[in-house]
């Protein structure tokens, strides 16, 4: 539609005003998407998870990446271990067997100091 009316009104509108009109509402529409993509890859691993997704399931937690779908394996490590890493929002999972371990991801905040090349670590 913006694009439509680009072209119908030239500059009587000012077409600066609707390029940056139509911009934004892509930047919208495209985070729209990805958030659509990543709660829906969220709720199919958690459909998908058994136990695990019983117990962990949270309406404000996504999934990020898992080994099933991308590989990661640990060095040194049996040819009959099984171990399943998931990388959630806020938390690193890993799953041996029918054990897992929950790992917290903890928000850390730096900023450079005032006339200094130190910095300041906050611990969220």
């Amino acid at each position: 539609m913006i694009h439509s009316l680009i072209k119908s009104n030239g500059t009587k509108m000012g077409v600066e005003r609707l390029q940056e009109a139509l911009i934004k509402w892509e930047q919208v529409h495209d985070e729209q998407d990805k958030r659509q993509k990543e709660a829906e890859a969220t709720k199919l691993f958690w459909e998908n998870s058994g136990k695990l997704g019983e117990s962990l399931r949270s309406p404000n937690r996504r999934l990020i990446r898992e080994s099933k779908a991308y590989p990661l394996s640990i060095l040194n490590s049996g040819r009959f271990s099984s171990h399943w890493f998931v990388l959630l929002t806020d938390i690193f999972i890993h799953v041996t067997g029918t054990t897992h371990t929950i790992h917290p991801l903890r928000t850390l905040w730096i900023e450079l100091l005032p006339d200094s090349e130190n910095v300041q670590v906050y611990n969220c």
